[in-house]
């Protein structure tokens, strides 16, 4: 039998300006987002918007950006306050408007014509008392009423492995629900503090993250973490790159994640040029 190809060394990245190189060969849109709901003289955060909807930035701002955003809290953010208005100066630019989207599914993803949205509604109400049905995430629809609407665009096949369990695990369904939006770093900072490196874009707090699904970042992109702490200080760059290329060659193979394995790719050619 054939070995696979290797993967495709990436090129060198100016670590520098990674957030810019990230920027521009995405075509990300930057703009801003209040923090502390929006009070007056609140510092606001800059982040990232790709095509397709995935929201980036450093750790610890993203994790400001994403505190207390639940899946159902979230369209009362000043996230999504942010996005809407950026999408009214795409229009008005006559850009096309972006979604923002927060995992794999459809029922992560927010879509501009949305009136209202809520990445819950897998019961039949909100209260915990009627949670005893769950209603599956596919039956997702349209609403005009802002307090109950939610958005489903596609399908997509059944995974036992990353088919969200508040489907099918009753105690998770009510963990899950609650819980805030969070920052996945899209190459694991912990590598980075294997391989020694020093500059600020490496470290843990202004490491590239993506807001994510809590459930879908636990369930789906932290499945593989045990491949990811075999790294060590003096390892040769060009073993390092090739043994990246392939862990994140594989977490981001699903088609729907094309966007982050290309910022994967740039992060890790930041990571080569750093250690050559």
């Amino acid at each position: 039998m054939d070995k696979p190809p290797k993967p495709q060394k990436p090129p060198k990245t100016d670590y520098n300006n990674l957030r810019r190189v990230i920027k521009d060969t995405l075509g990300c849109w930057e703009f801003d987002v209040s923090l502390l709901g929006g009070a007056p003289g609140a510092r606001k955060v800059k982040v990232l918007l790709t095509k397709a909807g995935w929201l980036l930035g450093g750790y610890d701002e993203m994790c400001q950006v994403c505190t207390g955003c639940n899946m159902e809290g979230v369209w009362k953010s000043q996230l999504v306050t942010a996005w809407k208005k950026r999408n009214k100066e795409a229009v008005g630019d006559k850009e096309q408007p972006r979604a923002l989207r927060f995992g794999r599914r459809a029922g992560d993803i927010i879509l501009p014509e949305a009136r209202s949205f809520s990445g819950r509604p897998d019961f039949d109400s909100g209260d915990k008392s009627d949670r005893s049905d769950s209603v599956s995430s596919r039956s997702r629809r349209f609403s005009s009423n802002d307090a109950k609407a939610f958005q489903h665009a596609l399908d997509l096949p059944f995974n036992p492995v990353t088919d969200r369990q508040l489907e099918v695990d009753k105690d998770k369904a009510a963990s899950y629900s609650g819980r805030t939006i969070e920052a996945h770093h899209v190459v694991e900072d912990n590598i980075f503090e294997k391989l020694q490196l020093k500059h600020p874009v490496f470290s843990r707090s202004d490491a590239i993250t993506v807001a994510l699904n809590p459930e879908f970042h636990q369930r789906f992109l932290s499945l593989k973490r045990k491949d990811r702490e075999s790294f060590s200080g003096g390892q040769d760059s060009d073993e390092v790159v090739e043994q990246l290329a392939e862990i994140y060659d594989d977490l981001y193979q699903d088609q729907s994640l094309a966007e982050l394995h290309k910022v994967s790719l740039l992060i890790i050619g930041a990571v080569r040029k750093a250690m050559d």
